[in-house]
C-alpha cells in the first residue's frame, strides 16, 4: 500500500477503532465460542515424506507412495496446536470503498474483523491476501489482537482497484501455501472467468482439498424494481450501459442473472466449498454462526 498522508492515516485509524468497537460485542457474546468449537487445530501437520529408517513408527508408512516407488516411505509431521486463518479479500472496484456505508467492501471488512478477532481470542494466527486481477498484497499470519487489527486495517485501507477480478491468481497462491489453513474467501464473485468456469472450479477444488476453504458472497442489499430502466456503470471498467428490467426483456434479464447465481452456487457445492450469501446491511453475525455450525456438524460426521 502506498504511503498515505497524515489526514488519511488518521481517518483510517479512526475507522479501525470504530470497526473494532462495532464487532467486539458480537465477537465476545455470540461468535467467539461458536468459532472455537467449530475450528480446532488438527494437532499435527504433514511436513514431508522420507525413506523409512529403522525405528520409524510403521503407522506412519505411506503405503501408496511405497507401492509406487518400490521402497518404504514414511510421513513426517510437526505439531500444530493453533490454526492459521487467512482472509482473502477482493479489493476490486465492484466491491466499492470500505470508507462508504452500504458497500460490499464495508460488509466484507465487518466479516473480516469478526473472524480476525474471534481467531485472535482463541490464539490462532491471522493473515491475509488482498486481490483483484492479481494478488495485490500478502499479509503475514501472526497471533494477537494487535496483529489481527493490523490485517483489518489493510483490508480497510487498500484503495479499490479498477481492474476486473480474476480468482485464479489468488487460488493458485492459496494452493501453494505450505501446510493447512482456514481460509475465508470474501468477494462479490463478479469475476472473469466465472466461478463455474472449468479452470476456476479445478483450483477451488484443489484449495478446498488442502485447506478449510469457505466463501463469503457479498451482494447488494437492494434490487432494482421490475418496471425500471437502470443506467449502471461497470465499476471495474467504467463503461455505462442500460439495464432494461421492463416486460419480457426485463424478465429475461432477471432470469439470466438468477441462472448465473444458481451456476455459481452449484460450482461451490461441487468443489466442496461452503458458501454464505450476505447482502449489504444484513446481519452478518447470524450468517457466520450458521457457517460455523455447519462446519462443526461436518467435523462430527
Amino acid at each position: 500500500m502506498a504511503e498515505l498522508p497524515d489526514a488519511t492515516l488518521s481517518d483510517l485509524y479512526r475507522r479501525v477503532k470504530s470497526l473494532r468497537l462495532r464487532v467486539l460485542r458480537d465477537v465476545t457474546s455470540r461468535l467467539a465460542g461458536s468459532y472455537a468449537s467449530a475450528f480446532r487445530g488438527p494437532g499435527v501437520e504433514f511436513l514431508e515424506h522420507r525413506r523409512y529408517a529403522a525405528g520409524d513408527d510403521v503407522r506412519h508408512i505411506d503405503w501408496l507412495l511405497t507401492a509406487r516407488r518400490q521402497e518404504p516411505y514414511v510421513r513426517r509431521y510437526v505439531e500444530e496446536r493453533e490454526l492459521r486463518v487467512l482472509l482473502a479479500l477482493d479489493v476490486s472496484g465492484s466491491m466499492g470503498d470500505a470508507g462508504r456505508d452500504g458497500t460490499r467492501r464495508q460488509t466484507a471488512c465487518l466479516v473480516a474483523a469478526a473472524v480476525a478477532l474471534s481467531a485472535a481470542w482463541k490464539g490462532d494466527r491471522v493473515g491475509g491476501l488482498l486481490f483483484g486481477q492479481r494478488v495485490q498484497a500478502a499479509l503475514r499470519a501472526a497471533r494477537g489482537e494487535r496483529h489481527a487489527l493490523s490485517v483489518v486495517q489493510r483490508c480497510l485501507g487498500e484503495p479499490p482497484r479498477g481492474d476486473r477480478t480474476d480468482l485464479r491468481p489468488v487460488l493458485k497462491r492459496l494452493r501453494n501455501v505450505r501446510g493447512h489453513a482456514l481460509v475465508f474467501l470474501l468477494s462479490d464473485f463478479l469475476t472473469r472467468p466465472a466461478v463455474h468456469a472449468e479452470d476456476v472450479r479445478r483450483l477451488l477444488a484443489a484449495c478446498a482439498c488442502k485447506h478449510d476453504l469457505m466463501a463469503v458472497w457479498l451482494r447488494e442489499g437492494n434490487t432494482a424494481a421490475e418496471g425500471a430502466v437502470a443506467e449502471v456503470a461497470d465499476p471495474e471498467s467504467g463503461v455505462l450501459t442500460h439495464l432494461d428490467l421492463r416486460g419480457a426483456a426485463g424478465r429475461r434479464t432477471r432470469e439470466a442473472l438468477a441462472d448465473e447465481r444458481r451456476r455459481t452456487r452449484r460450482a461451490f457445492g461441487q468443489c466442496g466449498v461452503p458458501v454464505i450469501e450476505l447482502r449489504t446491511g444484513q446481519d452478518y453475525v447470524g450468517e457466520l454462526l450458521r457457517l460455523f455450525a455447519g462446519r462443526g456438524s461436518r467435523k462430527r460426521r
